[in-house]
């Protein structure tokens, strides 16, 4: 397997990334592939998720790039 700066915080991510795609190939005949699940929350837990997702994307964002065509 190769090995690149930073796979370490990719592994996590990997796996929830796995865990989404199998969620929705699971309800893949649904409006909401999560519906296939049967689980129906709160809405205060549900914004709670949505707020941990949010940070989860913030966290691993990684660094700010040039734009690619910055010089033309």
């Amino acid at each position: 397997m190769p090995w690149f700066p930073g796979m370490e915080k990719t592994q996590p991510l990997l796996l929830i990334v796995i865990v989404f795609m199998m969620i929705e190939w699971l309800g893949r005949e649904q409006q909401y592939a999560i519906a296939k699940l049967g689980i129906t929350w709160s809405k205060p837990l549900r914004l709670a998720m949505y707020y941990i997702l949010v940070l989860v994307i913030y966290a691993y964002a990684g660094a700010e790039q040039q734009f690619i065509y910055f010089q033309f």
